[in-house]
C-alpha cells in the first residue's frame, strides 16, 4: 500500500485455534488504521465464537465481465492485504489470472456487522504458501492434493480412490503442496464497514485510495487508506 511501511509488516494468521501473529496487538491500537480497524472488529467476533467467523465472500469476474461469487476463508492480514488459498486451477483461480481483481464480504450475526473490500489481486509468496499448507491436516491436504476443483466429478468413488493412492505414495512422508494450489493477497482499494441500527446509532464508515467509495454517498474518505468516517445510517 502508498504511503505504508510493508518492510516487516505486521502478520496476521487465522487458523483452527483463532488469530494470532507477529505484530497483532500494535496492529490492533493502531486507532485511525483502517486494516486496525477490521483486525478489532474480527477480534470481537472471534471472542463472540461466532461460527465460521473467517468466512467471506469473494466475487470475481470471467473475461466475458460475467460474475462468480463463492466463500473462501481469510488466512492471513496485514497491512499489504487480506489472504486466502485455493486451487488455481478452480474457476476464481482462472478467473483472478484473466482479470486480476475482486471484492470481498463479511457478515457476522449476531451484532449485525458487515464489511466490503475491494482492490486488486496479486500471488503470495511460494514460502507462505507453504508455511501455511504445513499447518492443513494431513487428510485435508491429501484431498486437496488428489482433487480438481471445479472440475465435473465422475463420481465420489472415483474421489476417494485417488485420496486412497497418494496416501499410500506418500506414507511416512509429508504431502508436498500441489503446484497450482496457491495464495492469493487482495491489496484493498476500498474498505467499506456498516453497523445496524441495533448495536449502535447505525452508520457506515469507508476509506478509499480512490478519495470516494460506495454506499449510496454515505461516505468520503479525506485521506487515502487512513480515515474511515462514521455517519448515521437507517438500517433496512
Amino acid at each position: 500500500m502508498q504511503g505504508l511501511n510493508t518492510a516487516a509488516p505486521a502478520v496476521i494468521r487465522i487458523g483452527r485455534n483463532g488469530a494470532h501473529g507477529r505484530g497483532m496487538t500494535s496492529l490492533m491500537t493502531r486507532r485511525h488504521d483502517p486494516i486496525a480497524k477490521f483486525i478489532r472488529w474480527f477480534d470481537d467476533v472471534r471472542r463472540l465464537k461466532i461460527p465460521n467467523y473467517e468466512a467471506m465472500a469473494l466475487a470475481t469476474t470471467a473475461s466475458d465481465r460475467q460474475p462468480s461469487v463463492r466463500f473462501v476463508l481469510l488466512k492471513g492480514i496485514d497491512q499489504r492485504g487480506f489472504v486466502f488459498f485455493t486451487d488455481s486451477r478452480s474457476r476464481k483461480g482462472r478467473e483472478l489470472r484473466a482479470n486480476p481483481r475482486a471484492a470481498l464480504a463479511f457478515y457476522w450475526q449476531p451484532n449485525g456487522r458487515q464489511v466490503r473490500v475491494e482492490g486488486s489481486v496479486e500471488q503470495v509468496a511460494a514460502s507462505e504458501a507453504n508455511e501455511y499448507w504445513a499447518t492443513r491436516p494431513r487428510q485435508s491436504q491429501l484431498a486437496a492434493s488428489a482433487s480438481y476443483q471445479s472440475a465435473r466429478l465422475r463420481s465420489r468413488a472415483s474421489l476417494l480412490a485417488r485420496v486412497t493412492r497418494l496416501a499410500k505414495k506418500v506414507r511416512g512422508r509429508e504431502v508436498p503442496r500441489p503446484h497450482g494450489w496457491l495464495g492469493f493477497r487482495l491489496r484493498p482499494e476500498a474498505i467499506e464497514k456498516f453497523t445496524s441500527a441495533r448495536e449502535t446509532t447505525g452508520g457506515a464508515g469507508c476509506c478509499s485510495r480512490r478519495g470516494t467509495c460506495g454506499g449510496e454517498g454515505l461516505c468520503e474518505a479525506t485521506i487515502a487508506l487512513t480515515v474511515m468516517r462514521i455517519v448515521t445510517r437507517t438500517a433496512t
